[in-house]
């Protein structure tokens, strides 16, 4: 494999999580705000199972 085909996606996340934490300074904001995103994200999956048995 050749490292430097990681390297930009490390980038990438690094750039990310750099970013969040420019944004949302404080810690109980940035928690508060993944677990909103996370539950999101489940009820997103849970319509989609639901919805492709039809």
């Amino acid at each position: 494999m050749d490292p430097g085909r990681e390297q930009p996606h490390l980038r990438i996340v690094s750039f990310v999580l750099h970013a969040t934490r420019g944004l949302i300074r404080d810690q109980s904001t940035r928690r508060w705000t993944m677990f909103v995103v996370l539950i999101l994200a489940m009820v997103l999956l849970r319509c989609s199972w639901q919805f492709s048995i039809c």
